[in-house]
C-alpha cells in the first residue's frame, strides 16, 4: 500500500468481519506490515516500504493507532545500528550495481 493509512484501513476491514481471528501489525524495519489469516487459515500480508533498509529477519511490534510520525520515529530509533541498516535509497543503488 501506499500510506500508513491504508494499513490502518485495512486492519479496520478485516477487524469488521468478524471471522478474521488473528491480525498482527508488524514492522519490519524496511516495512510495515499487516498480517492476518482469512478464514481458511491462509496467511495474508499488506505491506508499506519504509524509508530504510535493516538486515532480515528483523521484527518489532508496530502500533497502528499511533501517528504517521510516531511510527516513523519508533521505526528509526528500533533500526539504529542495526545491521545492515541504511537508507533504503542507497540499499537500492547497492543492489543495482
Amino acid at each position: 500500500v501506499d500510506r500508513l493509512e491504508d494499513l490502518r484501513q485495512m486492519r479496520a476491514l478485516v477487524k469488521a468481519r468478524g471471522d478474521v481471528p488473528r491480525i498482527q501489525a508488524v514492522d519490519h524495519g524496511n516495512a510495515w506490515s499487516l498480517y492476518f489469516w482469512d478464514p481458511e487459515d491462509n496467511r495474508i500480508e499488506v505491506y508499506l516500504d519504509t524509508p530504510w533498509h535493516v538486515d532480515q529477519p528483523y521484527l518489532e511490534a508496530l502500533d497502528l493507532d499511533a501517528t504517521d510520525d510516531e511510527i516513523q520515529a519508533a521505526t528509526r530509533r528500533h533500526v539504529q545500528g542495526k545491521p545492515g541498516q541504511k537508507p533504503m535509497t542507497q540499499w537500492q543503488q547497492e543492489m543495482a550495481l
